[in-house]
C-alpha cells in the first residue's frame, strides 16, 4: 500500500474554499502549527504530514484552529478519497451585455461546484473569454457548449 509510511502521522483535510487551499502553508506557519509537508491530493483536498503520531492527533483535536480551513480533516488511514479536481473552465462566447458574475456562476455550476469567479470584469482588457474555477468530480476534459437564453433569444457558450 502506498503512503503507508504516514498512517497515522498524517491528517487528510478538505480546504473550505480554493483561497484556503492556495494559503495552506501561510496559515498552518501563522498558527504555528509544526509540519513536515503538505501535499495536494486535487480538488480541494491536502495530506499534511507530521514528524510523529501526537503531533497529528493534536491537531486532529484543535478543531478551533482548523474548523475556519476545513470542512473536514481525519486521520490518514489509507482510507479511499473521492477524485475531485479543481477544473478551469475558459468560457467563449458570452455577449457583453451578459457579461456578469452572477451569469458566470450560473453556466459553472453546470459543471460543478463553483469555487472562483472573477471579481469583476470592469477592468479587464480581455472580454473574448472569462476563467471560472469549479469542482469537478470527473477526470475528463471539459470541452461542451451551453445555450443562454435571454429575451427570446440564444447564445452559445
Amino acid at each position: 500500500m502506498a503512503f503507508n509510511d504516514v498512517i497515522g502521522v498524517a491528517v487528510v483535510g478538505r480546504a473550505v474554499d480554493l483561497e484556503t487551499l492556495v494559503d495552506m502553508d501561510r496559515l498552518l506557519k501563522i498558527a504555528k502549527i509544526s509540519y513536515v509537508r503538505i501535499q495536494f491530493l486535487g480538488g480541494l483536498s491536502v495530506l499534511i504530514s507530521f514528524s510523529e503520531e501526537e503531533s497529528a492527533s493534536k491537531f486532529i483535536d484543535s478543531r478551533g484552529l482548523w474548523g475556519p480551513w476545513f470542512s473536514k480533516l481525519e486521520a490518514w488511514k489509507g482510507q479511499s478519497l473521492p477524485l475531485e479536481r479543481v477544473a478551469w473552465l475558459k468560457m467563449h462566447g458570452i455577449p457583453l451585455h451578459l457579461l456578469d458574475v452572477e451569469v458566470l456562476m450560473q453556466v459553472g455550476e453546470l459543471f460543478g461546484k463553483v469555487l472562483h469567479t472573477p471579481k469583476s470584469v470592469d477592468e479587464d482588457l480581455d472580454l473574448s473569454f472569462v476563467t471560472v474555477g469549479v469542482l469537478a468530480g470527473e477526470a475528463a476534459r471539459i470541452r461542451e457548449m451551453v445555450t443562454l437564453n435571454w429575451k427570446g433569444r440564444s447564445f452559445r457558450v
